[in-house]
């Protein structure tokens, strides 16, 4: 299967139509997490996200990738994540979809809290990211597919 970037354009209305939607299908695993973030630099960019809008998405968005990609599927699994990102004048929607194992991130524990330094594990943290960094989240289980939305107000 081979990485796909391609740009979904806004019906051709000149209403307020839906804006385009960029979309990025990688492979699970480590091999194409690298791609992420060059890809969506380039949708911020190209779409005009602030620093501060970019860095809330980019954090979000690479836990929730990271967390399917690493922990969502067997050794090559012959499967796909689908980064979604669309852009509208008050929020902006990145939705993430992928044949991983069944995984709802807003029924997920809050992290442990430590009480010394000397006890803290790296890690765990991401999922308390996501959530402090949307204004919503959404996940439904459709078919055989995971399907997480994250909205971030602009």
């Amino acid at each position: 299967m081979s990485i796909r970037h391609e740009r979904i354009p806004a019906a051709p209305d000149t209403g307020s139509g839906p804006a385009p939607q960029e979309r990025l299908l990688i492979r699970p695993g480590l091999q194409d997490l690298p791609l992420v973030y060059p890809w969506f630099e380039s949708v911020a960019n190209r779409l005009g996200l602030q620093e501060n809008e970019t860095f809330r998405i980019h954090v979000a968005l690479e836990e929730a990738v990271s967390n399917a990609a690493r922990h969502g599927f067997p050794p090559d699994a012959d499967a796909w994540i689908e980064i979604g990102v669309v852009v509208e004048p008050t929020h902006a929607v990145v939705t993430i979809i992928d044949q991983g194992k069944p995984f709802d991130p807003l029924s997920a524990a809050p992290p442990k809290r430590y009480t010394s330094l000397d006890d803290v594990v790296p890690g765990g943290l991401g999922i308390s990211l996501m959530r402090k960094f949307t204004s919503a989240m959404h996940y439904a289980r459709v078919g055989e597919s995971n399907r997480l939305t994250m909205v971030f107000e602009r």
